[in-house]
């Protein structure tokens, strides 16, 4: 009898470790729908197979039969589950997980961890399939029922390096897993942040060629692919916004930027209100919040119609927009 494995390596980045988590494997039991995809198989033990794939950058899984070793790059894939009559149990770390011992097809895939160790296998008679994920923890999750595995269902894991956003999603039938991977990137001159349960790109909009009101820079943030005038949800937004406002001065004028806020209403949601504004004094009903002033560190007000001041140039706005796909 045949036994098959699937140890499937997600090496999604240029580093070994994210903030403080590192790359594990992840092993599933069974086979690729379509091995088409995958490079030149080559003769290796199945340790050495999913070994090599978790040290080569663009390597995201790796599949081991009875013909030898075969490495997949950055491409969405099928995996037919199959059935076994052994259940392959390794120890990882003193927590219990289930992965292949003995083998005829293998295959393996990485995800983010704290890296576990192999020790010595066990034979048991059961089938079993297993799905290490990213879980945003440093521990290696114990073996639990898990309906993507054993039925239906879905998972999606998500993360963010060096201003570029990370997704894989794994969907199940039942009989196959479909995995796919995206990476989002922001534009140039914007940064990404996280806002809750999402992702957002920011930056500054300038007028051309001087200064201008709240209801323009509400209009220059809806031109050109973005989305719509914001502002900074928390302190490492607002550093960000201030520290680009100087990047376009006019006639030597310290640069005032506006954010979302006229009166009492906004226009991006993603903020989650204006209490979410770290500000230097209450905001009041009726006027435009702006951030920039040398006498306020955080957001704070002036009137809508403001173009210049004395020292003072409203010099444009703080604007949200979509992610690009890149891959």
């Amino acid at each position: 009898m045949n036994i098959f494995h699937f140890i499937l390596t997600f090496t999604f980045l240029l580093v070994i470790s994210i903030a403080g988590l590192q790359w594990k494997m992840m092993l599933i039991y069974g086979e690729p729908v379509d091995s088409s995809g995958g490079l030149q198989v080559f003769v290796s033990s199945w340790e050495q197979c999913y070994s090599s794939c978790y040290n080569i950058q663009d390597c995201w899984i790796a599949y081991h039969s009875s013909a030898g070793c075969q490495h997949f790059n950055f491409v969405d894939i099928e995996i037919r589950k199959l059935n076994s009559s052994w259940e392959l149990r390794y120890t990882y770390v003193g927590i219990p997980l289930s992965v292949p011992t003995r083998i005829d097809r293998v295959a393996s895939f990485r995800t983010q961890g704290r890296p576990c160790t192999l020790p010595k296998a066990e034979f048991h008679p059961q089938p079993v399939i297993i799905l290490q994920r990213f879980l945003g923890t440093e521990e290696c999750p114990e073996r639990v029922s898990n309906p993507l595995v054993d039925s239906t269902g879905s998972v999606s894991d998500t993360w963010v390096n060096e201003n570029m956003m990370y997704n894989v999603t794994i969907v199940s039938n039942g009989s196959i897993l479909n995995m796919t991977r995206r990476v989002f990137k922001c534009a140039k001159g914007t940064k990404l942040f996280q806002r809750g349960s999402g992702y957002v790109c920011i930056g500054l909009r300038f007028f051309n060629p001087n200064c201008g009101s709240h209801t323009e820079a509400v209009s220059l943030c809806q031109k050109d692919g973005w989305l719509t005038i914001t502002g900074p949800r928390g302190s490492d937004e607002f550093d960000y916004l201030i520290s680009q406002k100087e990047t376009a001065r006019y006639n030597n004028l310290n640069s005032l930027i506006w954010v979302d806020g006229d009166g009492v209403n906004m226009t991006d949601d993603t903020i989650g209100g204006m209490d979410q504004y770290p500000k230097c004094s209450g905001f009041g009903k009726s006027l435009c919040k702006y951030i920039g002033q040398m006498d306020c560190e955080n957001v704070t007000i002036a009137n809508c119609y403001n173009i210049e001041a004395a020292k003072d140039c409203w010099r444009g706005a703080a604007c949200r927009r979509e992610l690009d796909i890149i891959l």
